[in-house]
């Protein structure tokens, strides 16, 4: 069988055995006919992967990369965009798996980057953006796109934001080489992106609050976003 997409959307997992059923569910229902999945797991110990497996059996559109360990979100889209790329799909979306990404909005991430855009960001700081979660992670959040935009001189006003669009030449230009390994990567992205030269819109997202579990945000995360984002801002102004 030949294996091609018009969309992929890649989604890395770790314990969201609860959540990804049914996000699976709900692309595969969206209004796009050759709409692909590549689920990035690290060797969830909740049984993330056999959910994905067990999909996928019935759905050849469903892929699952198991992992087998914990080897970092930026690593996970790095193996799950090459992955992607090998279907030859026009537009790469990537995704968390725990509902607070509405899949709704993916039609309009796509139709964003076939109108020419080279990244669509689903962004909670544009008019019609918001959250629909906790006060602390909004504020975490607010702080360190603030930071983000600091340090890299970008004006896009969400550069956090996981929930996102890109063409096929941008995500080609993107794994000539590896990813950051944590959540700074997603700033990284657009950083190299912005630097090169390619068109990034920003489209209002409401962030909802994940259907089950925990969050990922750990305080190793939080001192390398830091520690990133401090080197960048130096080396910028060492080049002026």
């Amino acid at each position: 069988m030949e294996r091609a997409a018009d969309v992929c959307v890649v989604i890395p997992t770790y314990n969201e055995a609860m959540n990804i059923g049914r996000v699976l569910h709900q692309l595969m229902e969206l209004p796009i006919p050759n709409l692909w999945a590549v689920v990035v797991d690290d060797g969830s110990p909740d049984g993330t992967a056999d959910v994905v497996k067990k999909i996928g059996e019935t759905n050849h559109r469903v892929i699952l990369h198991n992992r087998g360990a914990k080897k970092g979100l930026g690593s996970a889209y790095y193996e799950g965009f090459k992955i992607a790329l090998t279907l030859s799909p026009r537009v790469i979306l990537s995704m968390d798996a725990d509902g607070s990404h509405p899949v709704e909005l993916v039609p309009e991430l796509v139709k964003a980057v076939e109108s020419g855009a080279d990244a669509a960001v689903a962004s909670r700081y544009i008019k019609g953006g918001k959250w629909s979660s906790n006060l602390i992670r909004m504020l975490v959040s607010r702080g360190a796109n603030l930071l983000a935009r600091i340090s890299t001189g970008a004006g896009v006003r969400d550069m956090t934001s996981g929930y996102r669009a890109y063409s096929q030449r941008a995500v080609k230009h993107l794994v000539e080489k590896p990813f950051e390994r944590g959540y700074v990567f997603q700033v990284e992205l657009l950083y190299r992106l912005l630097r090169e030269g390619y068109k990034v819109v920003e489209i209002p997202l409401v962030f909802m609050p994940r259907m089950a579990g925990e969050s990922k945000l750990s305080k190793k995360e939080i001192f390398n976003f830091l520690r990133w984002c401090l080197k960048t801002m130096l080396k910028r102004m060492m080049r002026r």
